[in-house]
């Protein structure tokens, strides 16, 4: 018999961990604590071991950026109080820089690079032929 306790992985708990991150109650960390839920290390560690709850756990964490993205939408439009107004906004930012973070894809800033050459033209490339190489 393996040495160490039984693993609590079940279709029961795979399914309440998820809801409870798709409903951003809070982070992986915070869910893990309570008894019914397994240590976070353990989840990790499934993630790596089971490819459908990889699967379901990147849905819940897609639903929670989503849920997570409304909140920050509905607290830029709730306040007309100037005096709340900055407290708005910084629940705004963090609502919004968070699920940039868990669905970056979806919710992140867009970075565009170019590459141009000389004042903005094309880039240009010059081949040598026939230059000697350092160990010739």
């Amino acid at each position: 018999m393996p040495a160490g306790r039984p693993s609590l992985y079940s279709e029961a708990v795979v399914s309440e961990l998820c809801a409870r991150i798709a409903r951003a109650e809070c982070g992986l960390e915070q869910v893990c604590v309570a008894d019914d839920m397994p240590h976070a290390a353990t989840v990790h560690r499934w993630l790596n071991e089971y490819p459908e709850f990889r699967e379901r756990y990147e849905r819940a964490k897609d639903e929670q950026a989503l849920l997570v993205a409304e909140r920050a939408l509905a607290d830029a439009l709730a306040e007309d109080d100037p005096q709340k107004a900055q407290l708005a906004r910084l629940r705004f930012d963090a609502r919004k820089w968070t699920a940039g973070k868990l669905a970056p894809k979806k919710w992140g800033d867009k970075i565009e690079q170019r590459h141009t050459g000389h004042d903005g033209g094309p880039v240009t490339m010059t081949v040598l032929s026939g230059v000697p190489r350092a160990n010739d």
